[in-house]
């Protein structure tokens, strides 16, 4: 279930939600085989009260966070409750000496994994308050002191030790990103002094052509062809690796406005035929259930269906690419959802992990032997999450390939 098309298990409360009902699940059937085996004193009450109201505690979690997903009392409210179930499993399974002292540990790294420091802190003092009182409570069956010193201690330097890791991985993590900074500004510089140039080859290779055309010069206009293909390809290219670098640095923009969604797909199709039947391919289009309007950045939406049938027309020979269109209501909320199908060479699975990274394709031969920069997909997974959709592939070797992109229909 979510809200606004969002799962609470994408925050760091909702992935330790997971992680608290399988606490929850082990700890309740450790007590369990306990209370069974005799292994261990414990009121039934105590038993069923505890087990029934954590995970009523885990279950109010879930549906609050449907409605309010960042919830700072109720972290804090989970740690309380964390610290006092762990206690509870303590107490009744060997009190100072019990092994139970681990969910502690336990949930000290867990939060530290999750949250920041301050959350530590407060469960590390509520551990050691609540620690304390099963200590006091239970002297006169203390048969490990060393033990017991060495736990008490722990719940002490523990937390030291993670804030220290903690901040080691801060510093890491904000160098990286200074130096992922650092290499997109010099790719987008590098890209806009590489584009400079190449604009004017382009401009007066054109110019030239009309004159060969105009002069009927046939062994010059072949040739001017031949440099105005390449110079366009090579621009492409490098608009490609400037695309990724002002994504990485943060600096797209987004622009929203209402299109005639129908004349859009048209003009797309319209652009890309040419390509797609240089390899001799057949072109279907089906927008009959497409809505008349959507409400979007058109440019970004235009680059990233322009990629998706440029990668099809290009892995494609002899077959068949299918551009289609059509509503789609899901929970209430409407989306279009586009598709690019192909009967090319199709991507292995192990391919279609990584297949949106950037620089990649399928293998090192596809770029050898079909070109590119490998940044297309990359790019249209990277705009269509930015426009609020998802993009999905579906693929078999030999069989073709199938791309998938959900969009809302208004932003």
């Amino acid at each position: 279930m979510s809200f606004k098309n969002v799962t609470v298990f994408q925050y760091p409360e909702g992935k330790q939600l997971i992680m608290r009902a399988v606490f929850g699940a082990i700890s309740s059937l450790y007590l369990i085989i306990g209370y069974f085996s005799d292994t261990f004193s414990i009121p039934s009450p105590a038993l069923n009260i505890v087990i029934i109201g954590y995970f009523i505690a885990i279950l109010f979690t879930f549906f609050t966070m449907l409605r309010w997903p960042l919830s700072l009392p109720r972290r804090f409210f989970n740690i309380l409750v964390d610290v006092i179930a762990a206690t509870t499993v303590i107490y009744y399974t060997g009190g100072a000496n019990s092994p139970g002292f681990l969910l502690y540990v336990w949930l000290l790294t867990s939060n530290a994994m999750r949250f920041r420091m301050r959350e530590v802190y407060v469960s590390q003092i509520s551990s050691l308050i609540a620690y304390s009182f099963i200590l006091f409570t239970s002297l006169d069956d203390l048969t490990h002191p060393v033990q017991v010193a060495f736990q008490y201690s722990t719940l002490i330097i523990f937390p030291l030790y993670l804030h220290k890791l903690i901040s080691a991985q801060g510093k890491a993590k904000k160098l990286a990103q200074e130096a992922s900074r650092t290499k997109s500004q010099f790719l987008a510089n590098m890209s806009h002094e590489l584009r400079t140039p190449l604009n004017a080859i382009i401009g007066y290779s054109e110019l030239m052509q009309e004159d060969a055309v105009e002069q009927k010069q046939e062994r010059y206009i072949n040739d001017l062809s031949h440099v105005l293909n390449s110079s366009w390809h090579l621009l492409n290219m490098i608009n490609e690796v400037l695309d990724i670098a002002k994504i990485d640095a943060g600096e797209v923009k987004l622009y929203y406005d209402e299109a005639d969604l129908k004349t859009l797909l048209n003009d797309i199709s319209h652009t890309i035929e040419p390509d797609v039947k240089r390899n001799h391919n057949t072109f279907t289009t089906d927008f009959d259930m497409a809505p008349e309007k959507i409400h979007t950045d058109v440019e970004k939406l235009k680059q990233i269906l322009l990629n998706l049938l440029s990668n099809a027309a290009k892995f494609t020979t002899d077959g068949e690419i299918l551009f289609s269109a059509k509503l789609e209501n899901i929970s209430g909320t409407p989306y279009v959802q586009f598709e690019v199908k192909d009967s090319g060479i199709g991507i292995a699975v192990e391919q279609q992990k990584t297949i949106f990274e950037p620089f990649i394709q399928a293998d090192a031969s596809s770029t050898r032997q079909f070109g590119g920069t490998g940044l297309g997909l990359s790019i249209s997974k990277r705009f269509t999450e930015m426009l609020g959709g998802t993009i999905r592939l579906a693929s078999q070797p030999g069989k073709g390939s199938s791309f998938s992109i959900l969009l809302p229909l208004s932003h």
